[in-house]
């Protein structure tokens, strides 16, 4: 059973870094506008939908913010009080962030920049301590991420294949997926003014985070992916603008209005997604149904591993897999699972294979293939096909629909209010939990809208 691997991932790399990345955003806010408007920050940032919503998964998005937070708090100690430990701290924890995900390094440009333009002292002076921050940052950088020079070749090969791996997503994407969801139009606003006000009365700080901002936005418009969790860095940069924004409205009631709205935007969302946690999936509902329907051993197909019901393999499919494994310790994984579910119910579960695709895939919990195909579906003695309706499809429903006579629905299983919706309303979400606040409250439970099939005269 892999929960306590997962639920320890999560406690960790959701919920630890998270937590503290609302405290670094105090210290940070403590320093530029006091106690109230730390406080505030802290606030917008702990109700924010995206974060909250992404400190549920086991991502390096949340490390990321935390030690890019810590980078940016060291920074300002250094530009406001000089000396040698904020600076190495600040290399330290860009290091960090890096190591936690290359994105992080979106950052550097306004750094530098900010130092080099506004820093004191003498053009040697700050050519010494960039050469310093330099030196330090890739010291703990390999030591924190060591095979990426250990194994640079892998490194740079997947480099290449990441960066820009779906293109361009166009210049008001993030702002009107990423943000307006994940953040609310509100504090959108507010961080927008927030900006211009502290341009003119906090100059230095004010070019560090519209730089920043800019700069990684700029960045992830050409080197993306279309996912919401890419903008995860600028949601703390936006709380803290936004917060500074409203300590410069001088009416207590319209601060209080424009605190409850970026609030309660947030808040609303935040508590229907921890009400959907806590139902079943329409995996594990569907997971339900075969082990109360199906014989043991039924050989079941499914046209997408990750959108599928989680059942268990056969004893004798665990062996194969264990015996194509890769290396000892993928081996032995299989090896032990087979063991582990050796009194428990399994079936023989098949991938569809689209057609032209020749390619085995990345994971062995994909394996055996099947092709599309009626006859070599019967041939292995295929008894339930199941379709997924999500952002990935994989074309089990278009060879569905091409044999139709031959399939009988046997069980549906919806996570829409509607009985007329079918396929979620956010287009990029990968974790059937949605970023769309529109698919969000279009939901009663989470998970793809799943169709399981008999196979006529199977």
């Amino acid at each position: 059973d892999p929960s306590v691997f997962y639920l320890a991932g999560r406690l960790f790399l959701g919920v630890v870094f998270g937590v503290g990345a609302v405290f670094v955003v105090f210290k940070i806010c403590k320093r530029l506008m006091g106690e109230d408007g730390a406080f505030l920050a802290s606030l917008f940032l702990a109700a924010a939908y995206l974060p909250a919503a992404h400190g549920h998964y086991i991502y390096a998005d949340g490390p990321l913010v935390f030690f890019q937070l810590c980078a940016l708090y060291a920074f300002i100690r250094f530009l406001t009080e000089g000396g040698m430990k904020p600076l190495l701290l600040f290399s330290c924890f860009t290091a960090l962030a890096v190591a936690s995900k290359y994105t992080a390094a979106y950052f550097l440009p306004a750094y530098i920049l900010v130092y080099v333009i506004f820093g004191s002292g003498t053009a040697s002076q700050k050519c010494k301590a960039v050469c310093l921050t330099a030196m330090t940052s890739a010291a703990v950088f390999a030591l924190a991420a060591p095979y990426t020079f250990l194994d640079w070749t892998s490194f740079w090969t997947q480099m290449r294949t990441q960066t820009g791996a779906q293109g361009p997503v166009g210049y008001a994407h993030h702002l009107n997926y990423s943000l307006a969801n994940g953040l609310g139009s509100p504090a959108i606003f507010l961080a927008a003014i927030g900006c211009s006000v502290m341009l003119r009365t906090q100059r230095v700080f004010g070019w560090l985070l519209l730089l920043q901002i800019a700069v990684y936005y700029g960045v992830n418009i050409y080197f993306t992916q279309p996912f919401a969790r890419y903008m995860l860095p600028l949601v703390p940069l936006a709380c803290i603008l936004a917060a500074y924004a409203c300590e410069k409205i001088p009416s207590v009631l319209l601060k209080r209005v424009l605190i409850g709205a970026v609030v309660l935007s947030n808040l609303a969302p935040v508590l229907y997604l921890n009400a959907l946690f806590f139902r079943s999936d329409t995996r594990d509902q569907a997971a339900v149904w075969f082990e109360k329907n199906a014989p043991q051993g039924s050989v079941i197909v499914r046209d997408n591993r990750f959108f599928a019901p989680q059942i268990i393999q056969t004893p004798e499919q665990l062996a194969q897999n264990a015996a194509s494994a890769g290396s000892a310790v993928q081996r032995k994984r299989w090896e032990m699972q087979a063991k582990a579910v050796e009194k428990e119910k399994s079936f023989s579960i098949y991938t569809l294979r689209s057609p032209g695709e020749t390619a085995e895939g990345a994971f062995l919990s994909e394996k055996p293939y099947v092709n599309m195909d009626l006859g070599e579906l019967k041939k292995i003695g295929a008894r339930y096909l199941v379709v997924n309706h999500s952002t990935q499809p994989d074309g089990g429903d278009a060879f569905l629909a091409s044999h139709a006579s031959q399939f009988e629905l046997a069980a549906s299983f919806s996570p829409f209010k509607s009985a007329a919706l079918k396929n979620p309303l956010d287009p990029y979400s990968l974790t059937a939990a949605p970023d769309s606040l529109r698919d969000l409250f279009s939901r009663k439970a989470l998970g793809p809208y799943l169709e399981v099939y008999r196979i006529k005269d199977a």
